[in-house]
C-alpha cells in the first residue's frame, strides 16, 4: 500500500490548520488592545480619585461658609455658617465644631441674629454631642448620626455630592454613604454614558443613575492634580418634550491646591437653582498629615460654658450646670452637671 497520498494529505491539512490559527490569533489580538468598556474605565476612574484622597489622613482646617438665596431672599437672609475641624488616624477620630449665624428676618429694619454653637467628635469608643450652645453634651455609639441645621462633613468628599449631601441634615440618615472610603461603592453605583477629554486636560463623565435617564450627572476630575473633582453639574430633564437644559440645575466647583504633598480643597462654590441655595465656602489649611493630640478628641478639651440660664417657677434666676450626659448602651446616666445654681450662689466670691 503506498502511503506518501495519505502522508502528503496529511501535511497538507496540518498547514491549513496552523495557517487557521495564525489567522485566528492575528485577528484576535487587536481585541486585546482595545479600549475598556466605559463603565470600567469609570470604575477605575473613582478608585484612582479615592486612592488620592486617602492620602489625607489628619488635618486640621477652619472653614467660612456664606449661604444666600439672591433670588428669593434680600440680602440680610445670608447665612454664616463657620467650622473648625480635626481629623486624624485617617478619618478615625474627627472633631468639627461650628458656629452658625441665622438671621431671623421680620419687619424690623434689622434682622436678629440667631447664633448657635455645637461640637460633634467621633472616635472608634464614641460619638460627643453637643447641644443648646454647648451646654448640653451627650455621649452615644461612634456611629450616631449629628444634628444641628449643619452637620459636620468629610473635607475629601468635596466636589462628589451636592450640598444638601454634604452638610445639610435633611439626608444625615444617608451620611455613612459621604465619608471616604463608603463614598467608592455608591459613586460606582452609577453608569457612565461617556468618559473624554476636554480642551484643559480634564477627564470629564457623564454620568445616570436611573431609567428612564431623566437626570445626568457630568463629573469633571483633573488627573494633574491627583484626579481631584473639580466641577459637578447635575441636569434635570424638564418641558414638554422633557429634554435636558444647557444650564444645570446643581453646579458645584472646587479649587485645590498642594500641601505637604497632598492635594487639599481650598474654596468650594455651589449653586442650586431649583431651591435657590448659593454657597461660597474657604477653607484655610493649619495642619495636613502632622500629629493631632489625642486629646483633641475629648471631652475635656471642649470650651463649655458654667450652663444654662434658667428661671424657676418660683421666680429664681440662675443655671443649669452644663450636663454631660452617656446614652450609650441604653442608659440615660448623668456624669457631670444638671445642678441648679441660683445667681446669689454664683455672685459669692
Amino acid at each position: 500500500m503506498n502511503l506518501l497520498p495519505a502522508l502528503r494529505g496529511c501535511c497538507l491539512f496540518a498547514c491549513l490548520w496552523s495557517g487557521m490559527l495564525l489567522t485566528s490569533a492575528q485577528t484576535a489580538e487587536p481585541k486585546t488592545q482595545t479600549a475598556p468598556p466605559v463603565q470600567q474605565q469609570w470604575h477605575t476612574l473613582v478608585e484612582r480619585m479615592i486612592q488620592q484622597r486617602l492620602q489625607l489622613q489628619a488635618g486640621h482646617f477652619q472653614a467660612t461658609t456664606r449661604i444666600s438665596f439672591p433670588k428669593t431672599q434680600p440680602e440680610e437672609a445670608t447665612i454664616l455658617f463657620d467650622a473648625e475641624c480635626w481629623f486624624a488616624d485617617r478619618f478615625q477620630k474627627v472633631r468639627f465644631d461650628q458656629t452658625v449665624k441665622q438671621p431671623l428676618l421680620r419687619y424690623e429694619e434689622k434682622p436678629e441674629i440667631q447664633t448657635s454653637l455645637s461640637t460633634w467628635i467621633r472616635t472608634p469608643e464614641m460619638s460627643i454631642h453637643t447641644e443648646r450652645n454647648r451646654t448640653s453634651v451627650r455621649i452615644y455609639e461612634p456611629d450616631a448620626h449629628p444634628g444641628g441645621y449643619y452637620s459636620p462633613f468629610d473635607v475629601r468628599v468635596l466636589g462628589l455630592v451636592k450640598t444638601a449631601e454634604l452638610m445639610q441634615t435633611q439626608t444625615r440618615k444617608r451620611r455613612e454613604h459621604f465619608f471616604l472610603p463608603d463614598l467608592v461603592e455608591w459613586l460606582k453605583q452609577y453608569q457612565a454614558e461617556q468618559i473624554e477629554s476636554t480642551a484643559a486636560g480634564l477627564t470629564e463623565v457623564t454620568l445616570n443613575k436611573n431609567n428612564p435617564k431623566d437626570t445626568k450627572l457630568i463629573l469633571q476630575f483633573d488627573p494633574a492634580q491627583g484626579y481631584t473633582p473639580v466641577s459637578y453639574r447635575f441636569f434635570i430633564k424638564s418641558g414638554m418634550p422633557p429634554q435636558f437644559k444647557s444650564t444645570p440645575v446643581i453646579e458645584n466647583k472646587v479649587t485645590w491646591q498642594k500641601r505637604s504633598k497632598v492635594w487639599v480643597p481650598v474654596q468650594y462654590e455651589s449653586t442650586n437653582r431649583w431651591i435657590d441655595h448659593h454657597v461660597t465656602m474657604r477653607l484655610k489649611w493649619l495642619k495636613v498629615n502632622q500629629k493631632i493630640p489625642a486629646a483633641t478628641f475629648t471631652i475635656d478639651a471642649l470650651d463649655l460654658p458654667q450652663g444654662l440660664p434658667v428661671t424657676t417657677d418660683d421666680g429664681e434666676k440662675g443655671i443649669i450646670e452644663t450636663q454631660i450626659i452617656d446614652h450609650r448602651n441604653g442608659q440615660n446616666k448623668l456624669i457631670r452637671g444638671g445642678s441648679f445654681i441660683s445667681d446669689e450662689e454664683l455672685e459669692k466670691p
